[in-house]
């Protein structure tokens, strides 16, 4: 029996493997256990796996679950809309005194609804992390702008109601590339803190080029991402960059170091590729960065011990070309249409 990799949650397991090894798996557990399966896995915690017959594909769907909170908020003839927030409502603040506060009631529904989506999100839907990250914020004591923002976002799930997260097989190029953005305090007067995006897409599959004067990575599919506030405020975009990257790194080497233990990926000394857009990438390997701030400092000696241990390339890009934009700041309905295109979800 060769070697099958066995993900486990309580009781739900996917087996994924040669058929040979999968069936003699599925077997050797029957024969101590009682269980159901042992077909293609078509579900998994409710979310919806699809592989073309071609076995070229493989798709990530959560159909049935929007479904699900969608008519729990009573929200399933909710009007379409292009973007996860409305870009006419940016102030967020709750020290605005034009914002009122929620009662008890209306604040456990903005709870619930933040809560079910955030599933959502983690599972299937990167284009809503930014959102997400926004609107949690306000978990504790949210205000009206905050509630109605949460319905515009329940509006944007019904309009991307079918799409899905998309795997391309791709054997020209299997190595994983990664992507990381800031937004430097984007909302300095209410907020100095900036936004750190990042994403990683495994096995090139979900990477194939396009035949422009440049470049362009067309995306099949995120394999992971993260949009958050950073913990320090930053003094300029360069900073911030550098606490970016330094973010981006600690999830490069958390991620490689298990997708390589899986045997997923080879061990191969050529170092994850992480793009920036943003030219500090050059000053955080060229130079000492700054002295003057703890935190900061050690971000830069953390990037560039990972550059130096070889397990992180960084490389510049244009800014048309950064997939974790989105994933930093408000976007238009164009800007989140590219965005779908970037992470790879796409409408069935």
């Amino acid at each position: 029996m060769g070697s099958v990799v066995v993900a486990v949650y309580v009781n739900d397991l996917i087996i994924v493997g040669v058929d040979s090894d999968v069936d003699h798996m599925i077997n050797t557990i029957h024969a101590q256990f009682k269980i159901t399966g042992g077909d293609d896995a078509e579900w998994c915690l409710g979310v919806h796996l699809q592989q073309s017959q071609d076995q070229t594909t493989v798709s990530l769907s959560q159909t049935s679950y929007i479904d699900t909170i969608l008519e729990c908020f009573s929200m399933t003839r909710a009007n379409p809309v292009k973007t996860p927030l409305d870009p006419s409502a940016v102030n967020l603040s709750p020290k605005d005194a034009s914002h009122k506060t929620l009662n008890k009631a209306q604040t456990m529904v903005y709870q619930q609804m933040i809560g079910s989506v955030m599933y959502l999100m983690t599972s299937t839907h990167p284009d809503l992390a930014f959102a997400v990250g926004k609107l949690a914020k306000y978990l504790l004591s949210p205000m009206t702008v905050h509630l109605n923002q949460a319905c515009h976002l329940f509006h944007y799930i019904s309009y991307t109601h079918n799409s899905r997260l998309m795997y391309l097989l791709n054997n020209n190029n299997k190595e994983p590339l990664a992507y990381s953005d800031v937004d430097h305090a984007g909302s300095w007067k209410k907020n100095p803190y900036s936004t750190s995006g990042f994403v990683l897409t495994l096995f090139g599959g979900a990477t194939a080029w396009r035949s422009h004067s440049l470049e362009e990575p067309q995306l099949g599919g995120a394999t992971a991402w993260r949009s958050h506030w950073q913990r320090i405020i930053s003094m300029s975009t360069a900073e911030a960059e550098v606490v970016a990257l330094s973010d981006a790194c600690h999830n490069i080497d958390w991620l490689i170091n298990i997708v390589r233990g899986l045997g997923f990926i080879g061990n191969s000394d050529a170092g994850v590729v992480l793009h920036t857009n943003n030219q500090a990438a050059q000053w955080v390997t060229s130079s000492d960065g700054p002295q003057q701030n703890k935190a900061l400092t050690l971000c830069v000696a953390y990037v560039k011990d990972t550059v130096e241990k070889g397990l992180v390339i960084i490389k510049w890009i244009p800014g048309k070309l950064q997939v974790a934009d989105g994933l930093t700041k408000l976007l238009n309905a164009r800007g989140s249409n590219k965005l779908h295109e970037d992470l790879g979800v796409i409408a069935k």
